[in-house]
């Protein structure tokens, strides 16, 4: 397949499903509450836990997530490609969300933790801002490609080191739009 060609026949891409869409929404709907139980009293109007996400990949699951967290919170989002410098370098984090989570707590949500790679990026950058915690929340992890030693405190799912696409995982900026997460066909 080319690069930018537009793939029709999803049956010809999804091996099978993983995690159903009601699978997802129940995880989603329990990872909110350890959150809530987790933040209470600690989040509050005056300082709102900071909810921070990669793009593009997390907004499904950031959002559902979101609606899920009943303690004050508000939402940021970190381009890792926007960040790349022209030598291959990861710039510092953005001036705004280091003023924004300064002496804050922070909850880092990923779509899929694979080698560990990007968490240990952005983990690293996020203590340039000062917060005054971080905690890392992902729907998936892959912990048998673990590369990068990492510390994540909520994980959704502990799956197999396969390539996913759907609830915002693409293959080829494609099928990110699928309710259920499936396996891609090699």
């Amino acid at each position: 397949m080319a690069t930018n060609e537009i793939i029709q026949d999803i049956d010809a891409v999804v091996g099978e499903t993983l995690l159903t869409e009601k699978e997802i929404q129940q995880r989603v709907a329990e990872l909110g509450q350890q959150i809530t139980q987790d933040f209470a009293g600690i989040a509050t109007s005056e300082k709102p836990l900071i909810v921070l996400g990669v793009l593009k990949g997390v907004l499904f699951f950031l959002a559902d997530l979101m609606r899920e967290i009943d303690v004050p919170n508000e939402i940021h989002f970190i381009d890792i490609s926007a960040a790349k410098s022209s030598n291959g370098h990861y710039q510092d984090l953005p001036n705004y969300l280091e003023q924004a989570i300064n002496n804050r707590h922070v909850l880092f949500v990923e779509d899929i933790v694979d080698a560990g790679l990007t968490l240990s990026y952005v983990s690293r950058i996020l203590y340039q801002g000062n917060p005054e915690s971080v905690s890392v929340c992902t729907l998936l992890s892959k912990e048998a490609n673990r590369i990068m030693d990492v510390d994540i405190r909520y994980t959704g799912f502990e799956i197999e080191p396969v390539y996913v696409i759907g609830y915002g995982l693409d293959f080829k900026e494609q099928f990110r739009n699928l309710r259920y997460i499936g396996v891609l066909k090699k």
